[in-house]
């Protein structure tokens, strides 16, 4: 999926400094390729409002504990999708890193800007992902909570290196504050950074949601028709029934050999809570939603009342309708 080389900037023969509070800003160095398209990534990385943040943060797993959208200062639009300045507030519990019961959850308070530029001498376009922390008066340290405010910078650049692979440099500088090893720092930021390795798989799952919410079941699929949506073979033949599904996309019915598992995040409307589920899709509507674009993906989004209900999990109980009444059909 992705080649990468991480670099510490810190001397690599040097014992890690004792940790105090006042132990410097860890430096870290990124730079490989992941195999997708920019837009692609762009829309696996950008997330502009709190409930898009949990979702796209239960594929990436960054060991968030709780986000918060502060600010909106340019929000994105359809002719520029990709587009964003906000400012964020997040927990993150460190992960396993270090010993949870005697190292503090950090938070963090940080603007973010993310967007697709061009060069100014060859116009080839280019996207990037930067975060930094900002110290706000009407957003105050928490430690009546038992977190520690770091703080954190972080630069990434995106270019299309070739058809289907994307090459990105990163920078990453990271102070968690308080009684933490610098090796700890550095392996954080690392992390981190290295996360963006799943922003790929993040948008491939975005994709399918998207076409999950737009498609409409086809009526020459029903499942009456007992054949394989896909391969056409007689189901009614098959020596394992129980494994013959319907799409959850497209409610055709399909064979175990035509049917790929797709797990899924879905947020509960009334809690605003993640779910995952499991749903199974033909390997027909893979096909379609791997070659979407995802610019015009990004695009339709903000052409809906509100973007984030393809998110909502009575998008798959939709879909489960659709399959069941055409089961019936």
């Amino acid at each position: 999926m992705a080649k990468l080389t991480v670099e510490s900037m810190d001397d690599p023969v040097a014992p890690p400094p004792a940790p105090t509070g006042k132990t410097p800003m860890q430096r870290v160095l990124w730079h490989g390729t992941i195999n997708c398209d920019l837009d692609d990534l762009m829309l696996g990385v950008v997330n502009q409002n709190t409930d898009m943040w949990k979702v796209k943060s239960s594929y990436v797993e960054d060991n968030g504990l709780d986000y918060f959208l502060l600010a909106s200062i340019n929000e994105r639009t359809i002719e520029k999708p990709f587009d964003g300045l906000q400012v964020k507030w997040t927990v993150n519990d460190m992960g396993p890193l270090v010993a949870k019961p005697i190292i503090r959850p950090r938070d963090f308070v940080y603007l973010e800007s993310t967007g697709i530029t061009q060069s100014p001498t060859t116009g080839e376009r280019m996207g990037y992902h930067i975060c930094h922390s900002l110290e706000m008066p009407g957003v105050p340290e928490l430690p009546e909570y038992k977190l520690v405010r770091g703080k954190l910078e972080l630069y990434h650049i995106f270019r299309q290196k070739s058809k289907g692979v994307v090459e990105v440099y990163a920078r990453a500088l990271c102070d968690l504050q308080g009684e933490m090893p610098s090796t700890s720092v550095t392996m954080f930021s690392a992390e981190g950074m290295s996360s963006l390795t799943l922003m790929a798989f993040c948008a491939e799952r975005h994709k399918v949601m998207w076409l999950m919410h737009t498609m409409e079941p086809c009526e020459s699929r029903k499942p009456s028709l007992n054949l394989c949506s896909v391969c056409t073979k007689d189901l009614s033949k098959s020596l394992l029934p129980f494994m013959n599904k319907a799409c959850r996309i497209c409610s055709g019915r399909i064979c175990a050999r035509c049917r790929i598992p797709k797990r899924l995040s879905f947020l509960n409307r009334r809690t605003r809570g993640v779910i995952k589920k499991n749903i199974d899709v033909c390997t027909r509507c893979v096909h379609t939603s791997a070659h979407m674009n995802a610019l015009t993906v990004a695009q339709g989004e903000l052409s809906l009342e509100n973007p984030t209900s393809i998110f909502y999990e009575s998008a798959i109980n939709r879909s489960a309708s659709s399959v069941s009444s055409a089961s019936s059909g």
